[in-house]
């Protein structure tokens, strides 16, 4: 390896999350490695994204980018992929918490040249695991299965999005996040995973690898209501199933997904809901086939 080339890329973007992260990059900053680069994709309001800016440049060390463009979190992913060098490079939310060792945990995970992606260890702050033991994987019936909280390292079927890391190569050859996962981006981490996992590379559960996730209830892809959350969790997992599930798996999924709508409906006492979430999962499995 060039001697000037980075070890390790850590993009973090971030929409609308001033002070969560401003907290993100200080943690990130007391384990650095001198070869590493930092890249903050900001698609925040200007208020915030000027602040942020700001931010950066007064932390006064090379190592760290900052760079604008409109929302869009699977976009913002790849113009973090095109701006850096390093071969490994890891994903951070802007709101979490990273323990000792972190970044070092996914460096040590690329020992192993079959490894293609590394997922570290996720303490959740709003959400429990729904698995028994580590997993992190999309069901028969379209269901997310997680619990990311193993003390074991492990190949895994898929990474989560606000701590996994990627060899470049690995991502080139799977060409990237699609931005056709759109709205809240539910699966677009899924996604690429799948693909990179079916050119052949491990995928690896490091436990080493960990840190908080707080879910800040505002900004980063955030949506504003319930029926909007839901609306894009159906769309987008028409998507997945589209890309790669079988056709004879399909009425599995909608039969799964139209209990969920109708329990919606009931909590929200409203009887067009399950009309518009099957259109829209029917929406995503449609154009799921076309490049976004």
């Amino acid at each position: 390896m060039n001697e000037e080339t980075p070890s390790i890329a850590i993009i973090v973007a971030t929409y609308n999350r001033g002070s969560d992260l401003r907290l993100t990059l200080a943690g990130l900053c007391n384990q650095l490695v001198a070869s590493a680069e930092v890249w903050v994709i900001d698609q925040s309001e200007p208020d915030v994204s000027d602040a942020n800016r700001a931010f950066v440049a007064k932390l006064d060390d090379p190592r760290f980018h900052w760079r604008h463009q409109p929302p869009s979190l699977p976009k913002a992913r790849n113009a973090g992929i095109a701006c850096s060098r390093a071969p490994i490079v890891w994903f951070i939310d802007d709101d979490v918490r990273l323990s000792d060792g972190c970044l070092q945990g996914h460096l040590d995970a690329y020992e192993d040249p079959r490894i293609g992606g590394v997922v570290g260890a996720i303490t959740e702050q709003s959400m429990r695991p729904n698995a028994p033991t580590t997993t992190n994987r999309v069901g028969r019936g379209g269901r997310i299965y997680t619990n990311l909280e193993g003390s074991a390292a492990q190949r895994i079927q898929t990474l989560k999005g606000c701590n996994m890391s990627y060899r470049r190569q690995a991502l080139e050859q799977a060409g990237g996040f699609d931005p056709g996962f759109m709205g809240t981006a539910f699966l677009e981490d899924a996604d690429l995973s799948t693909r990179v996992r079916r050119l052949g590379w491990w995928l690896r559960f490091q436990p080493g690898a960990h840190l908080t996730h707080l879910s800040t209830p505002r900004g980063g892809v955030r949506v504003g209501s319930a029926l909007a959350t839901e609306h894009w969790r159906f769309h987008n997992t028409g998507r997945v199933v589209r890309k790669h599930r079988s056709p004879w798996t399909w009425p599995l999924v909608a039969g799964t997904f139209a209990g969920i709508a109708v329990k919606r409906a009931i909590e929200w006492r409203s009887p067009k809901a399950p009309l518009r979430l099957m259109g829209a999962l029917v929406r995503g499995v449609i154009h799921g086939g076309e490049l976004a």
